[in-house]
C-alpha cells in the first residue's frame, strides 16, 4: 500500500484549504473524501427504517462522533466544495495526484449531494487518470440523471450502488441508465450466491491487498453485517 510521503509539498496547506482536506481511514488502503452522514439524502430516510443498511450507520458513531476534530473536518469538506466548486475540482485532483496512491475512495462518510457534486467528482477523475476511484452510493437518482444527461462515467470511476436493506440481494440492472453498474450488499450469514464476499471481516476490518470494490469486473460485492 502506498500512503502519503513523509515530506509534504509546501502546497498542501493550500490544497487542504480548498478541499477541506482528505480523510485517511485507518482500515483503507488509500485516502478518501468524506462529509457528514447526516447530510445523506436517501441515507437519512433509511436510518429510520429498522433492518436497513443505514440503521446502524458506522459514520454516526465511533471516531466519527467521538472526536470533535473529525466531525469538524466532515463539515469543512462539504463547505469547501460548496464555496468554490471550480477551485475544489482543481485542488482535489492535485491533492490526490500528489499522494501517489493508485486508489481513491469517495465517501467513507456521507454520500452524493446531487448531480452537481457527481459532475465535479467526474471532473476530478478525468484529471487523475492514473488513479482508480471507487464511489459507493445509494443515490440512484443522481447516477441516473448523470447518465441520461452526460452519458457514460469515466473508465477509472467505479460507482457501486448500495443495497437498502440488510440481507437484500441486489443485482446490477440489465437495462436502462444504470445497466451493469456494480452493486454492493450486506449479509448476515453468507454472501449471496455469485457475489464476492468482502474478506475484511476476517482481516480485522481491513482491505489489506483486496481491491474488489474498485473493480468494474466484480459486479456484486457483499459485506458481512457488523
Amino acid at each position: 500500500t502506498t500512503m502519503a510521503p513523509t515530506t509534504q509539498p509546501a502546497t498542501w496547506p493550500i490544497l487542504d484549504a480548498a478541499t477541506g482536506s482528505l480523510s485517511s481511514p485507518s482500515k483503507m488502503p488509500c485516502y478518501s473524501w468524506s462529509i457528514p452522514a447526516e447530510q445523506c439524502a436517501v441515507g437519512s430516510l433509511l436510518r429510520k427504517i429498522k433492518g436497513s443498511t443505514c440503521s446502524t450507520c458506522y459514520a454516526l458513531k465511533g471516531n466519527y462522533k467521538r472526536y470533535p476534530n473529525v466531525s469538524k473536518a466532515l463539515v469543512r469538506r462539504l463547505d469547501a466544495w460548496k464555496s468554490d466548486r471550480t477551485g475544489w475540482i482543481q485542488a482535489m485532483a492535485a491533492s490526490i495526484s500528489k499522494r501517489k496512491n493508485p486508489y481513491f475512495r469517495w465517501f467513507d462518510s456521507g454520500d452524493l449531494q446531487g448531480l452537481e457534486m457527481l459532475q465535479d467528482i467526474v471532473e476530478v477523475c478525468k484529471l487523475t487518470p492514473e488513479v482508480s476511484h471507487w464511489l459507493p452510493t445509494r443515490e440512484n437518482a443522481v447516477l441516473t440523471a448523470y447518465v441520461l444527461e452526460f452519458g457514460e462515467l469515466p473508465d477509472n470511476l467505479t460507482p457501486r450502488r448500495s443495497a437498502a436493506m440488510i440481507g437484500e440481494t441486489l443485482e446490477p440492472a440489465s437495462k436502462g441508465p444504470l445497466k451493469d453498474i456494480p452493486v454492493s450488499m450486506v449479509h448476515t450469514d453468507e454472501a449471496p450466491k455469485g457475489s464476492y464476499a468482502c474478506p475484511s471481516s476476517k482481516q480485522k476490518g481491513k482491505c489489506l491487498d483486496c481491491r474488489a470494490c474498485w473493480s468494474k469486473d466484480i459486479k456484486q460485492v457483499s459485506y458481512a453485517a457488523h
